[in-house]
């Protein structure tokens, strides 16, 4: 009967054949048994990476990128639209776990005060309403102006400049000197990343995907420094060829070593690991300048490396360091994003 023959024993082949295969399962679980050093890679005998680890130490031969948000005092509506980059970016594996923010906390130095700690728990309570952790799916970074004199001394000639006197005396270096602020965060949690993708916190885009629409697009691209609006500063001869109010905001040896002198926007600027390695080394060195002009400078000064301007179809009818974006203007963008005109655009600066 059917019955029966579902009940017979296995024939000498199938037999032989069901031990080939137990063989063939438990032979690489031996094998690792007996090399301790690759149970790791046994999904079943390691445990996965939690979620707050970054994957900035990964060995992942793929090329890291990460991505910077610096703020100081973010308001609630741009932390709202950032958590969208946020979920954007870790579902990317080149890029999950190493989304962070930067924040500005001086005025503890510069006043006594601790108001922009306000601006961490407004970070987290903000960002929690959308199920994102800190820890989890974001890092938070702090830094006083005291850290970034002690990390790079040449910051004190800074602040001795006249200008910077006449000027700034009560204001954080961060609010002109970004390149030693952003790479007190990449010393300490970007190491391994080979691009860093640096926005300020009132820029805006108007997708739904802003890994896909402007970071995964760009990954091929070897630039050390994506940025906008390259500007040469000096002519032919190396003198001065710029109205420019911040050319002279530099240090000593900054004049002796720039040849020539390049201007380039900040509020989204994309750049290598290798970029910033070297401008931790040269600041360290005592080559520093106000922070539009030092990525770009380094790019068109020092050999071998390379800027690259962001393609103007991704940047929106209001996107200069000196356009506003109302609120009424950035819901009507919202709305019409189904337009090529206004889809996946950075638009810039959203004040509010």
């Amino acid at each position: 009967s059917t019955g029966r023959r579902l009940m017979r024993p296995w024939g000498m082949k199938q037999g032989l054949v069901a031990i080939l295969c137990m063989c063939s399962l438990l032979m690489p679980l031996g094998y690792m048994w007996a090399h301790p050093t690759l149970l790791p890679l046994v999904p079943l005998l390691g445990d996965p990476m939690s979620k707050n680890q970054s994957m900035a130490n990964s060995s992942n031969s793929t090329p890291l990128e990460g991505v910077l948000i610096r703020c100081h005092a973010p308001t609630r509506q741009a932390l709202l639209r950032i958590s969208r980059w946020i979920a954007s970016v870790n579902q990317h594996p080149t890029m999950a776990g190493n989304f962070w923010f930067s924040v500005d906390l001086s005025s503890e130095d510069l006043s006594g005060t601790q108001t922009d700690r306000g601006s961490v728990d407004l970070i987290r309570r903000t960002l929690l309403e959308r199920g994102l952790q800190a820890g989890e799916d974001f890092g938070i970074h702090t830094y006083t102006t005291s850290e970034m004199v002690a990390r790079y001394p040449v910051l004190e000639e800074i602040q001795q400049l006249p200008r910077w006197l006449a000027l700034h005396r009560n204001r954080s270096l961060a609010w002109g000197f970004h390149s030693e602020a952003i790479n007190l965060w990449f010393r300490r949690h970007g190491v391994g990343l080979a691009k860093v993708w640096v926005l300020e916190d009132d820029v805006g885009w108007s997708g739904d995907d802003i890994a896909s629409g402007l970071f995964r697009p760009l990954a091929g691209e070897t630039a050390d420094l994506i940025s906008t609006d390259k500007i040469q500063l000096t002519d032919a001869a190396g003198g001065k060829n710029t109205k420019w109010s911040w050319y002279r905001m530099h240090s000593k040896k900054f004049g002796e070593w720039a040849r020539v002198r390049v201007f380039s926007r900040e509020n989204v600027q994309r750049m290598s690991g290798r970029l910033l390695d070297r401008m931790h080394n040269l600041s360290r060195g005592g080559i520093t300048s106000w922070s539009e002009m030092m990525p770009a400078t380094v790019c068109e000064t020092e050999p071998g490396f390379r800027m690259q301007s962001l393609h103007p179809k991704v940047m929106g009818y209001k996107s200069r360091f000196n356009t506003r974006v109302t609120q009424l203007e950035w819901g009507d963008i919202v709305k019409r994003t189904k337009s090529r005109f206004f889809k996946n655009k950075l638009y810039h600066a959203l004040k509010w």
